[in-house]
């Protein structure tokens, strides 16, 4: 799907996901040079009616120095 389909709202919605996913993938990068292994695990799965739905996404230290 392409964002141009999507809603103004829909729009702002997944540029300020994506906003975030950036400074996560910044975060992530931060934990592994001090030595962390981060793995994402999904906590849960939020659901809305008509099938709509999306990842809770948890970090766990999977190893460190």
């Amino acid at each position: 799907m392409h964002t141009n389909t999507l809603s103004e709202q829909q729009q702002n919605c997944f540029q300020a996901l994506a906003q975030q996913a950036e400074n996560l993938n910044t975060a992530m990068r931060q934990a592994v040079e001090a030595g962390l292994s981060i793995e994402l695990q999904r906590l849960s799965r939020h659901h809305r009616n008509g099938g709509f739905w999306g990842d809770i996404l948890m970090p766990m230290i999977v190893k460190q120095e």
